[in-house]
């Protein structure tokens, strides 16, 4: 994935066959990282204020005239802040989730129910 792979290339390039092969060693791999994080010190709490404080980032702006420098400015890192706002709406699954891939199917169970009587309005 790191690679530019999808969900599928990379499990099915590390051997795993199935969509739920695949989802249970990302589940192991989830369930064993989070852990390792907590004890090198990125908690939820950590990683969100470090959202908070990169939706505020700031660069230096530097000006020049005939090669000599005139003025000195922070202005907003909109890149920086951009990502920062797409990583946090992503943590809140503010955006749809991606594309199904081929194979990675899902079954939704619908229950029709019949002869319902409706009281006219």
């Amino acid at each position: 994935m790191a690679n530019g792979a999808t969900l599928k290339e990379a499990g099915e390039l590390a051997g795993y066959a199935t969509p739920q092969n695949r989802y249970d060693a990302m589940k192991r791999l989830a369930d064993r990282i989070g852990p390792l994080m907590d004890r090198l010190g990125l908690t939820e709490e950590y990683i969100v204020k470090s959202l908070k404080e990169a939706m505020q980032a700031n660069r230096t702006e530097l000006a020049q005239y005939k090669g000599e420098f005139t003025d000195i400015a922070e202005v907003p890192d909109n890149p920086t802040r951009i990502k920062a706002i797409e990583a946090a709406a992503r943590i809140r699954r503010m955006f749809p989730e991606r594309e199904v891939e081929d194979g990675d199917k899902s079954t939704v169970a619908v229950q029709i129910i019949t002869n319902v009587k409706l009281d006219k309005p």
